[in-house]
């Protein structure tokens, strides 16, 4: 029996559907915009370059996560994954529908790295926030996003450069049916949303937490303390 999303027409618009499409997207802004509190909020530090930190987990995990899936599944590439999957992408897909623990596994995985390149970008920008003051480390983030963002698009063996790579449906388990993969989407999503709510309300009520906003409020007393 094929599961399908009720849709609900109005005017000739699926509210349903418009539901389910802006309940993605705002869990994914939720979640960027969590760790903007922690720093802008906070810390009253601004980050203008928080789509390098992004877009270099995103590219890395998918990247490492499309190779990992072929390679895990046999599926043969000819050593260029950026070149042919899209010849071999409905095979690795129809592979992965019928496999859900793999494809979770893999979501799971995709997440824990691009979190990890996420954070090592970080780490490496925390050098030069250390030596400057808001408006030049304000100045410095932005024109390092906009490097990273030149990069991707020529360095090709990462993802394609301005071609793309086609990614791995790690959500085809969901099923065929009209709006369920979108579904299994925004729950995954929801869940991960919250955690990183959880997490980040921790750090707020943490000796931590109260270390940012002493330096929001007045940085010279607390460096001095």
């Amino acid at each position: 029996m094929m599961l399908i999303v009720p849709g609900i027409i109005i005017f000739g618009f699926n509210i349903v559907k418009f539901a389910v499409d802006l309940g993605n997207a705002y869990m994914l802004f939720l979640v960027v915009s969590l760790s903007l509190n922690l720093e802008a909020g906070y810390t009253g530090v601004p980050n203008f370059g928080k789509v390098m930190f992004m877009a270099g987990g995103a590219a890395v995990s998918a990247s490492v996560c499309g190779l990992l899936t072929v390679m895990i599944l046999g599926v043969n590439v000819h050593s260029n994954y950026n070149g042919y999957i899209v010849t071999v992408i409905n095979q690795v897909n129809a592979s992965l529908a019928s496999n859900p623990f793999l494809s979770v596994a893999l979501i799971l995985f995709g997440t824990l790295v691009a979190a990890g390149v996420g954070a090592l970008l970080g780490f490496l920008a925390s050098y030069p926030a250390i030596r400057l003051r808001e408006d030049y480390l304000g100045m410095l983030l932005l024109a390092s996003a906009q490097f990273f963002q030149i990069f991707l698009g020529a360095y090709y063996p990462l993802i394609g450069g301005t071609q793309g790579i086609s990614v791995p449906d790690f959500f085809g388990w969901a099923g065929n049916g009209i709006g369920v993969r979108d579904v299994a989407i925004l729950g995954f999503l929801t869940v991960f949303a919250i955690l990183v709510y959880i997490y980040a309300e921790r750090i707020a009520r943490s000796p931590l937490g109260r270390t940012l906003r002493a330096v929001r409020d007045n940085e010279t007393a607390t460096r001095a303390l």
